[in-house]
């Protein structure tokens, strides 16, 4: 059973969103998401990694006031990779998001 739930989804050139988990937004459950990208369009993707539910602290972290959750990405077959932190939570919600709704990036 996942402790601190985090969710993969990856936005096209076009704006289409693809999700790393096989249930929809919101439900988290695998530790080990992936997105596959059959036919890549031209353009820049934008990966994101959401927190769904982060209740503990990860291993090794630091203590603070909010929990926090390491991760890491892999991509295959980029041809160039920038990383720009979008935004980090300060609190941490621990409610439960409705299934197939997507929070404002």
């Amino acid at each position: 059973q996942l402790v601190n739930r985090l969710y993969l989804q990856v936005q096209a050139p076009d704006g289409g969103l693809s999700d790393g988990d096989v249930h929809g937004f919101g439900t988290a459950t695998n530790n080990v998401q992936q997105v596959l990208i059959t036919t890549p369009e031209a353009g820049t993707y934008t990966i994101r990694v959401w927190g769904i539910s982060v209740t503990e602290q990860a291993p090794g972290a630091s203590l603070g006031a909010a929990p926090r959750q390491d991760f890491a990405v892999a991509v295959s077959n980029g041809t160039s990779m920038s990383v720009e932190t979008v935004g980090a939570v300060r609190n941490v919600d621990r409610t439960e998001p409705t299934v197939g709704s997507a929070p404002t990036p």
